[in-house]
């Protein structure tokens, strides 16, 4: 179904006339075209005309258009640290079976299955749905891109006592699970912020190694380290 219709091909015979119907009717010389737009059995009657006007008896000719099934699914992402495992809801009609191309090197023939991606990237999973007769096949981009990546810079690393140091949040960090990124701070000195941007103030001098820690909602965390001169 759906798929173009060819033309008969007419094997012996001369002027032939077509019917629908095998007795009685008027025929027609133009060939029928066979219509896909739905499945089914359509025949028609062809006969032939010799030069003195005589025709001949009907010949059945049958075509039968089998249903094309359609190729669809959605996907589920859950999202881990290293690993990220999508389900596949197959929404294919008319198939009996099934091939998955996960555009990593792996396959699957099962209805409904999970894979699990190694790394994040962009993937092309095409699904194949078969039935007896026909095929059909769907390609839909699988998104898993959430980098994490801790990262922030100062105003400055070397102050006076009594001077204040600007953090800047440079972060690489995504929503997970509509789930905003989080932050933690260690000044090195006894105290710690959890906003995005802080500031502080050291009371006295030494060399503080100054921690900060972004956490997505899967959740996963990096963490990176910068010295402060006082």
């Amino acid at each position: 179904s759906g798929q173009g219709s060819l033309p008969f091909t007419i094997v012996t015979g001369t002027n032939v006339l077509w019917y629908t119907a095998p007795t009685g009717g008027t025929g027609d010389a133009v060939m029928p075209v066979v219509s896909t737009a739905v499945p089914g059995t359509f025949t028609w009657y062809a006969s032939q005309t010799n030069a003195t006007g005589c025709e001949s008896d009907r010949v059945a000719v049958t075509a039968i258009v089998r249903q094309t099934p359609t190729a669809d699914f959605i996907q589920t992402i859950g999202y881990a640290c290293n690993d990220d495992t999508v389900h596949f809801q197959n929404l294919s009609t008319d198939a009996t079976t099934y091939l998955w191309d996960f555009n990593d090197g792996f396959i699957d023939t099962a209805a409904n299955p999970s894979h699990v991606y190694a790394s994040q990237n962009t993937y092309y999973v095409k699904l194949k749905a078969y039935n007896q007769y026909c095929t059909d096949s769907v390609s839909k981009p699988v998104v898993i891109n959430h980098p994490l990546i801790a990262a922030f810079n100062t105003s400055a690393d070397t102050l006076c006592v009594g001077s204040t140091v600007t953090f800047t949040n440079t972060s690489t960090a995504t929503n997970i699970y509509n789930t905003a990124p989080s932050y933690y701070w260690n000044f090195a000195d006894g105290t710690t912020s959890t906003l995005q941007n802080p500031t502080h103030t050291y009371s006295g001098p030494g060399t503080y190694n100054v921690m900060m820690v972004v956490k997505n909602g899967v959740p996963c965390t990096d963490t990176t380290y910068r010295l402060i001169y006082i």
